[in-house]
């Protein structure tokens, strides 16, 4: 398949600038997530930018390295699922997102 969508290029070009090597496992992670909530427009363009990544660094695998498997917290308390979980309730938002916060801390300090 031919992309030709240059913001699918460009959002590419980004994410192999940002993550290297790791950038197929990257979008690989994003077209997974939003298959597993049923987006699946979502998915396709994940998908399509997965292409283009893949064009770009050919011998990059989809899957991450043990050690980067970690998914950033804004990332993770702004999944769609996360708010599903504590559904419009920001002081309990707050609270995931401070013991989150916390482990981090205390996973970093060892």
């Amino acid at each position: 398949m031919v992309i030709d969508d240059p913001k699918i290029w460009r959002l590419a070009q980004l994410l192999v600038e940002k993550y290297g090597d790791e950038a197929l496992a990257v979008v690989t992670e994003r077209a997974l997530g939003r298959m597993t909530v049923q987006e699946y427009s979502w998915a396709i363009a994940w998908t399509r930018v997965a292409e283009a990544v893949h064009t770009l660094c050919p011998n990059a695998k989809p899957e991450r390295s043990v050690w980067h498997t970690q998914v950033p917290l804004k990332e993770l308390m702004d999944d769609p699922l996360m708010k599903v979980l504590v559904q419009d309730d920001e002081g309990r938002r707050r609270e995931v997102h401070e013991t989150l916060l916390d482990a981090k801390r205390k996973r970093e300090s060892d």
